[in-house]
């Protein structure tokens, strides 16, 4: 897995440390780094130090973020995106070019870790910044424009160690086909349960019939203890 590979996780302590140390102490470093990444970015929106402060604790503790400590490769993308959104905002209020390279090289810490998408929609965060905020940014549209397409390229450049050889990987699979009528069976949704996404039960039970209805003869596709 990409665990070895970001930084704040050096191969020393995943390959030397005991399992489940080692991922507990993963855990422990990425949740409160993402958190003052995000009270570093809500201090430079000006949101006042007791607001910043509770937002951080809401990044520690919100229902996604919990979960994430199940998918590490997922945490890894949810800890580092807020300081390359953080490192964009400081270009567009006229910080120089080296802000800029701040914000690739999170992205590419990121992606060292997690999937390519996750790195997408940190990246695409960062280049929503200027609507966010369209009187904070000091850039015309054109050095915002270049901006957003100097972090794509660099981050890109650092992570093509990885993804140029992750593309020959896809090349030779099956995935480029995408889903067959097979796979897409296996994740039906029951109407019932679409209800969820504007009522989310927080702890489900997997027993519930109700709750098995959105599997395949009742049989849940992943781990129970998910869910």
């Amino acid at each position: 897995n990409c665990d070895v590979a970001n930084p704040p996780t050096p191969p020393a302590l995943m390959l030397l440390l005991p399992f489940p140390l080692s991922y507990n102490l993963m855990v422990v470093v990425h949740v409160p780094l993402g958190a003052t990444f995000l009270y570093l970015l809500a201090r430079r929106w000006t949101l006042s130090p007791g607001g910043a402060l509770l937002a951080a604790v809401a990044f520690m503790f919100n229902g996604y973020a919990v979960s994430t400590v199940a998918l590490t490769t997922l945490l890894k993308g949810l800890t580092w995106t807020p300081l390359a959104v953080l490192c964009f905002d400081m270009y567009l209020g006229g910080g120089g070019a080296g802000w800029i390279a701040l914000s690739a090289l999170a992205l590419a810490v990121a992606g060292a870790g997690t999937d390519p998408q996750y790195v997408m929609f940190a990246g695409g965060l960062g280049a929503l910044a200027p609507l966010v905020r369209p009187h904070a940014s000091r850039r015309s549209r054109a050095a915002t424009l270049g901006g957003i397409a100097a972090v794509g390229a660099l981050a890109g450049l650092v992570l093509a160690y990885q993804y140029l050889p992750l593309a020959e990987l896809i090349g030779h699979s099956d995935r480029q086909r995408g889903l067959g009528a097979t796979e897409v069976s296996q994740f039906p949704v029951q109407p019932l349960w679409m209800l969820s996404t504007l009522v989310p039960v927080a702890f489900p039970d997997a027993e519930d019939p109700r709750f098995l209805l959105s599997f395949p003869d009742g049989y849940q596709p992943f781990y129970p203890d998910l869910y």
